[in-house]
């Protein structure tokens, strides 16, 4: 099989229960357009297709029985839970015309501020470029060894020779940043005065309540044995007047 190559066949039933039928054959429904063509109905393999897509090709020379068209993945549908493909728009293209198609980035190359304890954070991992349909890259490489600790690299910086980005220039597409780290509290030294900060205050808040709640239920078991006492002094005196 070749890298791009994909074989369709009409799809003659279109509702609900022949895509779901589709679908549990192992199926996906598609949907070809193209200016001053009909639109066509098509049914093709998932592993074929899930196949192409690791490749990275955007072009996919789709054959429909013995016609063979090149199509430009529009749209892929995805299953909300389970991420299975439901449904594709390819739309056919001459490979001379210009179109729109979002390009991967991969990065290359260890910033600098690794070694101050930076970590470098991928803010975007695919830029929207404008070229000819036959030259569009599979990935576009981003060298990332210059970024220092505090460094950002936004979509102007980037420079892909004659592809257009079309992508909002001030997007960050990458920053270095130092990861939050909470400091451990520190045993202070023989004579070191201690400041009372929030955990101590809690701390404190905390005993307070404890001893209330303590005296609470001291008083609360007075009382009981006093009731208790009355109750009986009570009952005595009723006794006598029998």
């Amino acid at each position: 099989m070749i890298e791009n190559e994909l074989k369709a066949s009409l799809r003659k039933e279109i509702n609900k229960r022949s895509n779901k039928k589709i679908r549990s054959e192992g199926m996906i429904p598609v949907n070809y357009y193209s200016k001053g063509e009909d639109n066509i109905n098509l049914i093709i393999d998932d592993r074929e297709f899930i196949h192409i897509l690791k490749t990275g090709v955007h072009i996919i020379d789709l054959n429909i029985g013995k016609k063979s068209k090149n199509v430009l993945i529009k749209e892929i549908q995805f299953h909300p839970v389970t991420d299975k493909i439901l449904h594709v728009d390819f739309q056919g293209v001459s490979l001379k015309e210009e179109v729109d198609v979002n390009v991967k980035l991969n990065f290359i190359g260890d910033a600098i501020g690794i070694k101050e304890g930076g970590v470098p954070e991928m803010q975007m991992h695919a830029v929207e470029i404008r070229c000819k349909a036959g030259e569009i890259p599979k990935s576009l490489e981003v060298d990332i060894s210059g970024l220092d600790v505090g460094d950002m690299l936004f979509v102007k910086d980037l420079d892909f020779g004659d592809l257009e980005i079309l992508s909002n220039p001030e997007s960050i597409v990458v920053a270095v940043t130092v990861p939050h780290i909470e400091l451990e509290a520190q045993i202070p030294e023989e004579g070191e005065e201690v400041e009372v900060g929030e955990v101590g205050a809690e701390e404190e808040v905390e005993g307070e309540e404890g001893a209330e709640a303590e005296k609470e239920a001291e008083e609360g078991d007075e009382k009981a044995e006093t009731d208790e006492k009355k109750d009986k002094q009570e009952k005595d005196k009723d006794k006598d007047k029998e």
